[in-house]
């Protein structure tokens, strides 16, 4: 079984870029934090992460680079050649297939706290395509 976990913050900036056939993509780092310190410092380990579609949009249109997300995925190993060495490469990240947003308190402001009251839906309100579901 493949499947993968990370609670961590959003360390990259959000750029949401199409991929052929018009899906939606997002690539970025999240940084987790180690459970032991180094040296009385706390360390982070950063992992790439990928993201298609609903997720890809939903995670830009909401979070934004510092915000503390839950990552659900699985790991992807991508072998190709670099075009100016041409030495063999590996990337190892994680496809997401879903990003909870758990909340711990980090709104910034009151502003930002009216802005999310006013795009609240109510759950009857919420209309899913059958595109969006995954099976």
């Amino acid at each position: 079984m493949n499947q993968v976990m990370l609670t961590g913050r959003i360390a990259t900036n959000l750029n949401l870029k199409y991929v052929k056939g018009g899906n939606p993509m997002v690539r970025f780092n999240i940084a987790v934090k180690q459970e032991y310190k180094t040296n009385g410092r706390v360390e982070a380990d950063f992992f790439t992460v990928i993201a298609f579609r609903r997720t890809a949009e939903n995670l830009v249109q909401y979070k934004d680079t510092g915000d503390y997300i839950e990552v659900v995925g699985k790991l992807n190993r991508h072998d190709y050649y670099d075009k100016e060495t041409n030495e063999h490469r590996v990337l190892i990240s994680v496809q997401a297939d879903k990003i909870n947003y758990p909340n711990v308190g980090e709104r910034r402001n009151k502003e930002d706290d009216d802005v999310q009251n006013k795009d609240f839906k109510e759950i009857d309100d919420i209309v899913i395509d059958d595109e969006d579901l995954p099976f």
